[in-house]
């Protein structure tokens, strides 16, 4: 008689039929296998998700993807992840000087929205430092990647030419010269202003100037002095000299329209002028 010898076959622990299976037919509208081939004993097959949604909890990043390994059970390491929804927080936004967001964050996927900038700004360069006041008062911005997208975008201070200033006004005023007198400033920021004899820029504070000055008089005295010849017999006389005496003086005076004022670059990119000073009719009598 012939014995026949059969010979076992060592075969790799395969996944195919648990874990990964299951995990790719629960989500299969939300996520995908991004690698194929056999899923062998510790062979990393990398799992992702659909574009909006984000692997949890296998970390807690915006993540949508990750690598899965087949054990020697049989049982798949991170099948547990499930591919979520994310959302966009208003933190992502990241521009402070934004006012409203309509709708408001958090924004889903692919959801876009409109930012309002603050008073005095407006839609710019997120790399510029100002805005012009013909820009747009915000811009549109769109969730993605788990932050919002502001296609470059973001909200800055308008500016205010201060040449302009000086040009526009005329001989009411003008801007003094020197290191305070920059070329532009942004909105809310202040310019020193003379303003002409009789105009103030209005919002100015009522000022009052203590001054103090030297007053000189002259106090009279008698003094007796030796008599001359033929004056008679007597032989001192009186004598009024005058002695000179100084003293400080101080006066006060108050200006309810002070010709010296600051400028406030406005939201519309102008800037407060000089105007006339009324007259207190009262003071006529």
């Amino acid at each position: 008689s012939t014995c026949l010898l059969t010979l076992a076959r060592c075969k790799p622990v395969t996944c195919f039929a648990r874990g990964l299976i299951d995990f790719s037919n629960a989500y299969m509208a939300s996520g995908f296998i991004a690698s194929s081939g056999r899923m062998d004993y510790a062979n990393p097959i990398t799992i992702g998700c659909n574009a909006g949604y984000t692997i949890y909890p296998q970390d807690a990043r915006c993540r949508n993807s990750s690598v899965v390994r087949c054990q020697d059970n049989g049982d798949v390491t991170g099948a547990n992840a499930t591919c979520t929804a994310f959302t966009c927080a208003a933190s992502t936004l990241g521009d402070d000087l934004a006012d409203t967001m309509t709708p408001p964050a958090p924004l889903h996927y692919n959801v876009s929205a409109s930012v309002v900038c603050k008073e005095g700004r407006r839609a710019a360069a997120e790399t510029a430092a100002s805005a012009d006041c013909s820009a747009p008062t915000g811009y549109n911005v769109t969730c993605r990647d788990c932050a919002i997208n502001r296609g470059g975008l973001a909200c800055k201070p308008v500016g205010c030419d201060v040449q302009l200033l000086n040009a526009t006004l005329g001989t009411s005023g003008y801007v003094p010269p020197g290191p305070q007198a920059p070329a532009a400033v942004q909105f809310g920021q202040l310019v020193p202003v003379k303003c002409a004899v009789g105009w103030y820029i209005p919002g100015t504070i009522a000022t009052q100037v203590t001054e103090t000055v030297n007053v000189t008089s002259f106090v009279n005295s008698t003094i007796l002095v030796p008599g001359r010849p033929g004056m008679g017999n007597a032989s001192m006389v009186n004598m009024t000299v005058s002695t000179p005496r100084i003293e400080e003086v101080s006066t006060t005076t108050y200006y309810p329209f002070p010709r010296d004022g600051m400028s406030l670059c406005g939201s519309s990119c102008t800037m407060s002028l000089c105007v006339r000073s009324p007259c207190n009719i009262s003071a006529l009598g």
